[in-house]
Order: structure tokens, then C-alpha cells, then sequence
């Protein structure tokens, strides 16, 4: 589970929880069609919902996943790019640092960056999260290693 650093409001832990349980339920869909099933399900997370998600992750998990786990080794950039809400999010991994995550308003111009998620929001959401997507990851991949839900 997630522990939060100074931010405690009720806010906050509203928009964790519902996140949390989006993705719980997730889980259970798949875990209700048996060890071998492989389809993508069609979940339907509302495009904003999705793309708030991905900003929650970005900006206030993987700063507690980092500082739980052994300190990020790798240096490089990831682009996460949602085209269905024209945003994107960059996010800059250096040793030993919690990523630095900067929100783009626009797919315009978007930077040269060493990862890219791309897809609609829902599915880079399900990319960051570790769940079945048809969002598309390139380049190294492996930098995502110390950045990815547990």
C-alpha cells in the first residue's frame, strides 16, 4: 500500500483510494476469467479519470515507491503520451533522485526523450500501473524498471 509523505488531506487520499480501487478492480475482472486469460478487457475509465491517474502516479507514487526501494541507478527520460486528452509528461530519472515529472498541455513539439508510452489515457494509465494495455512502450524500457508499480 501506498505511504504518503507530508500530504495527508482528504483529497488526497480520495483521489489514491479511487485509483486504487479502479485498479482493484481491474485485478478482480481478470482474476474472475482464470489464470490463462489474455483478452484485453474493455474497462472504459473515462479518458480524464485515466489521464489524473497517470499525473497521481507521476507526481505522488512513484516519489513513495522510490523512497521504499533500493534508489533509482539510471539516468534518461520518459515521455508519457496520452493523445485521446492531448497531454503528455515527462519524466526526468537521474541516480538517486525521485524523478522529476514536468505536465505538457499540448502533443505539440513533444521533446526527444530515451522511453515513450503512448496511447490513449486509459491505456498508458494501465502501462504505468502494470496492468494489460494497449498503450505501446519504446525505446529502453528498461529504465522503467525502478519507476513501475509493484
Amino acid at each position: 500500500m501506498f505511504s504518503p509523505g507530508a500530504e495527508r488531506t482528504a483529497r488526497f487520499w480520495i483521489d489514491i483510494l479511487a485509483h486504487e480501487l479502479a485498479l482493484h478492480r481491474l485485478d478482480a475482472e481478470y482474476a474472475l476469467r482464470g489464470p490463462g486469460a489474455r483478452e484485453l478487457l474493455t474497462f472504459g475509465y473515462r479518458p480524464e479519470f485515466a489521464a489524473h491517474g497517470i499525473s497521481q502516479f507521476l507526481t505522488k507514487m512513484i516519489p513513495s515507491f522510490v523512497s521504499h526501494r533500493e534508489p533509482i541507478a539510471v539516468t534518461g527520460t520518459v515521455l508519457i503520451k496520452a493523445a485521446d486528452v492531448g497531454r503528455a509528461w515527462v519524466m526526468r530519472l537521474r541516480p538517486e533522485r525521485i524523478p522529476e515529472v514536468t505536465a505538457l498541455d499540448s502533443l505539440d513539439a513533444l521533446p526527444a526523450t530515451d522511453v515513450v508510452i503512448a496511447g490513449t489515457a486509459e491505456g498508458a494509465y494501465r502501462a504505468l500501473w502494470g496492468r494489460p494495455t494497449t498503450a505501446v512502450t519504446s525505446g529502453e524500457a528498461a529504465l522503467l524498471h525502478g519507476v513501475r508499480a509493484p
